[in-house]
């Protein structure tokens, strides 16, 4: 009897200990899973992370880079700026042979707009022409009107001796029609000015005048004769033709 009771009580410990060991395996087998489903889940979490960082920092890549507006500059040297969205200068070349000579002495890249314009009218090439009485013409390129009214009324406020800035805008179509016409886009809007005040003006006279001489003529025939009697025995405009060929 005795025999037995022990045996029953051996029994009793082998349960015992065979359920602590099954215990522990199995706590230890949990424990493996619940790590291999963490690192998978921060894995994944990781790549996701990374993922949509790429994602952000081209899409700001594309955004910087992409072509607003574009701001032509023309004295005698020409040079047109392209800006981003942000009014950061993203490129910059010459209009003609003197602008690009400009533009390699130029370091304005990424800076704002305004900046840029500030350096470039105190190049000693452009400030010369400048202190000689000359027009520096800023024409802004864009379809958003707005936003180009804003750039000017900036851009004209940089005018410190007033009135060597002349400001103007054109949509895609204009910069078309002034390309098609050989004239730059700062000489298109003013020959339009010219063409309301005298339908005979041409192309061609626009093209061989200053900036300057083309204000001064638009300020002349906007203003009143002085002495209309005169005008009329000396053929009218008469005068005024003579000047439209002022080299």
């Amino acid at each position: 009897m005795n025999n037995d009771i022990k045996n029953a009580f051996d029994k009793i410990h082998a349960e015992d200990s065979l359920k602590i060991k099954t215990r522990k395996y199995l706590i230890k087998q949990i424990d493996k899973s619940a790590k291999k489903t963490n690192t998978g889940f921060f894995k994944k979490v990781s790549i996701a992370s990374a993922l949509t960082a790429i994602c952000v920092i081209a899409l700001a890549v594309v955004l910087y880079f992409t072509p607003s507006v574009v701001l032509s500059l023309e004295i005698n040297p020409g040079i047109d700026i392209t800006l981003n969205r942000f009014n950061k200068v993203i490129a910059y070349e010459g209009a003609n042979e003197d602008g690009a000579q400009l533009a390699q002495t130029l370091n304005i890249q990424n800076m704002d707009y305004i900046q840029a314009v500030q350096e470039i009218m105190t190049n000693d090439t452009i400030k010369k022409f400048l202190d000689e009485g000359e027009i520096m013409s800023i024409a802004v390129l864009g379809e958003n009107q707005s936003r180009n009214e804003r750039i000017m009324q900036a851009i004209n406020s940089c005018d410190e001796n007033n009135g060597s800035i002349y400001c103007c805008s054109l949509n895609s179509e204009q910069t078309q029609q002034a390309a098609q016409m050989g004239l730059t886009p700062g000489k298109y809007k003013a020959y339009l000015t010219l063409l309301n005040l005298d339908p005979s003006i041409t192309v061609s006279q626009v093209q061989n005048m200053s900036m300057r001489q083309i204000r001064n003529l638009i300020n002349e025939l906007s203003s009143p004769s002085l002495d209309d009697g005169n005008s009329n025995q000396t053929g009218g405009e008469g005068n005024h033709r003579h000047r439209y060929n002022q080299n």
